[in-house]
């Protein structure tokens, strides 16, 4: 597990039990950023390509439909249109 995941409640004794979907998706958000595993950015830079490249296009429904977080994100992109 990352900082991200530390009070993530699928976090277990630092072990995700949703190692599956996680995988899934982070390799999905990797491919339509265009970006490689291991690349670094800035967290403005990774936030624009986010918003451009998944919150505000129908990825956003195909990547993070299955998430749990989905309608926090969903409604948290909202009131920044």
């Amino acid at each position: 597990c990352d900082e991200l995941c530390r009070e993530c409640p699928n976090n277990a004794d630092n072990t995700c039990t949703s190692l599956e979907k996680v995988t899934f998706m982070d390799s999905a958000v990797l491919d339509v950023c265009r970006l490689t595993r291991g690349e670094t950015a800035s967290w403005a830079e990774l936030a624009d390509k986010a918003r451009k490249q998944i919150f505000k296009t129908e990825e956003f429904y195909k990547i993070c439909s299955c998430c749990q977080w989905f309608s926090l994100c969903r409604s948290t992109e909202v009131h920044h249109e």
